[in-house]
């Protein structure tokens, strides 16, 4: 149980290596054969695909804004309500659905807190803006973006961090009771399977891409 202690200690301690402990954590629920956790944390490393719900604190609220230019004037910054929107594209106007690996974001975490991190939309998203012709007569979307703070990274690395503990508790009790099965004249005995069903939202959309830091991207 040395490796687990050192894991724990790790994640209270916000070890920088987060991905190497989710690991070696995915490594023990192996071994261990935690199938839950096994699959969280595969999900939580390499991606969640888009047939995959995503847990809620991979939802991210956001808000969008847009760069307007006619008339012989040029607006460099208006919200974007959600009705301006076509529906079709609602749900990613005020929400994002942070579906990469774990590493995609965490170079995210360097800087203010209350940094401005930004998402760009799409250039057929700004066609299906304009079509409907929200703003005033004669104003085009040249550009628009979704705007998140940055302490929502830290938010996200914090639950997943939350969630580690959790299942490394999940794994000691596996561990022992697969022990415990394992003495000479012992009959087996009920190993209780963790829930991990919490973990997944009912929320799924298009996945976004990873946030870049305002006027340039962070790789």
């Amino acid at each position: 149980m040395t490796t687990l202690k050192t894991l724990r200690d790790d994640i209270l301690h916000n070890s920088n290596d987060l991905v190497r402990v989710m690991r070696q954590c995915h490594r023990l629920a192996v071994e261990s054969n935690v199938k839950q956790v096994r699959d969280w944390l595969e999900l939580e490393l390499s991606g969640y695909p888009l047939n995959k719900a995503l847990p809620s604190y991979r939802v991210v609220q956001v808000q969008s804004y847009a760069q307007l230019r006619g008339n012989h004037i040029q607006v460099s910054r208006v919200m974007v309500p959600a009705d301006f929107v076509p529906e079709d594209l609602r749900e990613g106007v005020n929400k994002a659905h942070l579906r990469n690996g774990i590493a995609d974001y965490l170079p995210l975490l360097h800087g203010r807190r209350d940094d401005e991190l930004q998402d760009i939309w799409p250039q057929h998203h700004l066609r299906k803006l304009d079509d409907g012709q929200p703003f005033a007569a004669g104003m085009r979307c040249v550009a628009a973006w979704r705007s998140m703070n940055r302490h929502a990274i830290h938010d996200l690395v914090n639950a997943i961090r939350a969630r580690l503990l959790r299942a490394l508790t999940e794994i000691e009790i596996h561990s022992r009771a697969l022990a415990a099965d394992a003495r000479p004249g012992r009959l087996g005995a009920t190993v209780r399977q963790p829930d991990f069903a919490h973990l997944a939202s009912a929320n799924s959309a298009q996945p976004a891409s990873v946030f870049a830091r305002q006027g340039r991207a962070v790789a």
